[in-house]
């Protein structure tokens, strides 16, 4: 699987992930990391709350999915 916004610009890169929103293939160099809250636990009784990274799209990472923490770059 290719990277959709490299393909879109014309370029080939192979997808080292999947946007957790929309499911696009990304690249390291389109990879955005966005954290989200999660609630775990039992669904009566007390719960843990926490954060979780989500791997995003640039797409989903400006259309507001989440707030990108972290921006890989390519090596």
């Amino acid at each position: 699987m290719n990277c959709l916004t490299c393909t879109l610009h014309g370029d080939t890169a192979p997808a080292t992930g999947l946007c957790h929103t929309c499911g696009t293939g990304v690249c390291r160099e389109h990879t955005r990391v966005g954290l989200q809250n999660v609630r775990r636990g039992p669904i009566i009784g007390p719960a843990l709350y926490g954060t979780e990274r989500r791997v995003l799209c640039p797409d989903c990472a400006t259309a507001g999915a989440e707030t990108p923490v972290a921006v890989t770059t390519a090596a």
